[in-house]
């Protein structure tokens, strides 16, 4: 997210700026509201965001699809990188979908126990805000931005995806490998500390068909930091470059936010709503229509 305060004493052509941002925003690209889903718009009363606050909540809906394709250069990276909605699966014709699993005979580093995945795309759906976020509005016109999701999966792997590469492991040792393969691939951020996996308990049983049955986490924290302006009831947002990350990670080049956001606001007290502005979809994250914070 990304807000940018204008103070109290206003000048005429800032306000103008602003009405002027908000006439284009509401009219790029069609009329009338956008996909609502099943959460409709929070109360709308301005007032005065500054402030560190918690988020305690919030409305939204499933979304199936990114709003824009990875790109060719993306679509072939070992992981594929984080979304936040169901994951781009890839098109298949015949055959036991495998979630590109490679296992191999031997470890890929005989170094590193339970390295023997070389390659797999678990599939997940879209993840739901959990608990724990926070968003700063900061005096100087900067904001920080913490939001945390999270939603549980399951897939099944079938004897011929475990045994491609050779070997022929069992359930537990399935799920070892794909907990190692996930480590390993959380690289650290930028300022060189650890980042947590995007899979997490991870565990597989034999399954009644054959194979193994796998349940898994799939988590992400979105970072993001930039500028906030206060239109009255509306805050308009840019993110600073690189800075709308996952995980320690800037996210693919493709789901980057490609315009400022804006979001209507209610702040009381110590309690404060945003609203996606006029149906649009908070922080860039699809379907997050609604956020309830405190300080």
């Amino acid at each position: 997210m990304t807000l940018k305060q204008a103070q109290s004493g206003t000048t005429p052509a800032l306000a103008r700026t602003g009405l002027a941002f908000l006439a284009l925003f509401a009219a790029a690209g069609c009329s009338g509201k956008g996909a609502e889903g099943s959460c409709p718009d929070a109360p709308s009363c301005g007032g005065d965001p500054t402030g560190t606050w918690s988020v305690l909540g919030g409305c939204q809906f499933p979304a199936d699809q990114i709003a824009q394709a990875l790109g060719p250069s993306e679509n072939v990276k070992n992981p594929q990188p984080p979304v936040l909605t169901a994951s781009p699966l890839p098109a298949t014709t015949s055959g036991a979908w495998c979630a590109r699993l490679f296992y191999a005979f031997n470890d890929t580093d005989p170094m590193i126990p339970n390295s023997k995945i070389r390659e797999v795309d678990l599939p997940h759906g879209a993840p739901g805000l959990a608990p724990g976020g926070q968003i700063s509005f900061n005096p100087d016109s900067t904001y920080g931005a913490k939001l945390n999701f999270s939603g549980g999966n399951a897939t099944h792997f079938a004897p011929l995806c475990l045994q491609v590469g050779g070997a022929n492991p069992s359930c537990t040792d399935l799920a070892a490998n794909l907990t190692q393969f996930y480590v390993s691939k959380a690289l650290p951020d930028a300022q060189g500390n650890p980042t947590p996996p995007l899979f997490d308990t991870i565990s597989c049983v034999d399954s009644t068909q054959g194979g193994c049955d796998c349940e898994y986490n799939y988590t992400l924290t979105l970072t993001d930091a930039g500028t906030w302006l206060n239109l009255g009831p509306v805050l308009t947002e840019t993110s600073n470059n690189a800075s709308y990350q996952i995980n320690g990670q800037a996210v693919a080049a493709s789901q980057q936010p490609s315009k400022s956001m804006a979001a209507s606001f209610c702040s009381s007290g110590a309690s404060l709503t945003l609203s996606g502005y006029n149906g649009t979809t908070l922080s860039s994250v699809p379907g997050l229509r609604v956020l309830s914070l405190s300080k």
